[in-house]
C-alpha cells in the first residue's frame, strides 16, 4: 500500500489517498503474489497460512478485505484519515472491487466500518456477463480467479456479482464508463436507479465518456 497526499480542500489542507496494492497482485514478484496468506478482519489482519495464493479463486473476497483492512489501519492503527469519510475509488477490474466493496463485503467486515462513498469505472458488475462478452485474451482469467467457469461454479459467479447484491447499497455510488461499454452496466443500472425503496435514484449516478 501506498500513501500520499493530494488534492486540496476549501482550507488549503492535504488529504490522504492510499493506493492498494492487494494481495495476489502481479509486479512484486511471486514472492508477494504467495506468501501472504488470507487476511482476517476480525483478527486484525492476521494471515492464515493455509492458503498460498490469495488472489485465486478468491477475486471479489481477497482485494475487497484488503482495501478495508487499509482504510482499517489508516484511520484506527495510524490516525492518518477520519473514519467517517472514507472514500473507494477503482477503474476496470478494480471498479469491480469498489462494487463488491459496497454491496457484499466478506462476512467478517466489522459492523460499523462505513465507506462514505464510492466511484466505480468502467467497473465489473456481472461476472458471468463478463466472461460470456470480454475478448479471446482474457477470457479464461475468471477460471482461476473465481475458481471455475461459470457452468462449473454458477453459484459462485452468482454470488460475487455485484449486480445480485444491488439491494444492499446504501453507499452513494458514481459510475463512470464508455458508452460502447454501456451494456455491460445496464443491468446494474437498471437494478439500482429506478428508484430502490428507501434510497431512490440519489444513491447512483452515471457518467457515459
Amino acid at each position: 500500500m501506498v500513501v500520499s497526499r493530494c488534492g486540496v480542500d476549501t482550507d488549503k489542507s492535504l488529504f490522504p489517498r492510499a493506493d492498494v496494492n492487494y494481495g495476489g497482485s502481479s509486479g512484486y514478484g511471486r514472492k508477494y503474489m504467495y506468501v501472504f496468506a488470507s487476511l482476517d478482519l476480525s483478527q486484525g489482519g492476521r494471515t492464515n497460512p493455509q492458503r498460498s495464493d490469495r488472489l485465486q479463486g478468491e477475486w471479489g473476497i481477497s482485494d475487497v478485505r484488503d482495501c478495508i483492512l487499509a482504510a482499517q489501519r489508516l484511520s484506527t492503527s495510524l490516525n492518518l484519515i477520519d473514519p467517517s469519510r472514507i472514500f473507494i475509488r477503482g477503474g476496470s477490474s478494480g471498479g469491480y472491487t469498489v462494487l463488491a466493496a459496497i454491496s457484499n463485503p466478506p462476512p467478517d467486515t466489522p459492523s460499523e466500518f462505513k465507506w462514505t462513498g464510492a466511484t466505480s469505472l468502467y467497473g465489473i458488475s456481472d461476472l458471468k456477463g463478463l466472461e460470456e462478452d470480454t475478448h479471446k485474451f482474457e477470457s479464461k482469467y475468471l477460471n482461476g480467479l473465481i475458481g471455475g467457469s461459470s457452468g462449473e461454479v454458477p453459484e459462485v459467479y452468482e454470488e460475487r456479482s455485484p449486480i445480485s447484491h444491488v439491494d444492499k447499497i446504501n453507499t452513494p455510488l458514481l459510475v463512470s464508463f464508455a458508452t460502447p461499454a454501456f451494456d455491460s452496466f445496464r443491468g446494474f443500472l437498471t437494478a439500482r436507479c429506478v428508484d430502490p425503496p428507501g434510497i431512490g435514484r440519489r444513491c447512483c449516478s452515471a457518467f457515459p465518456s
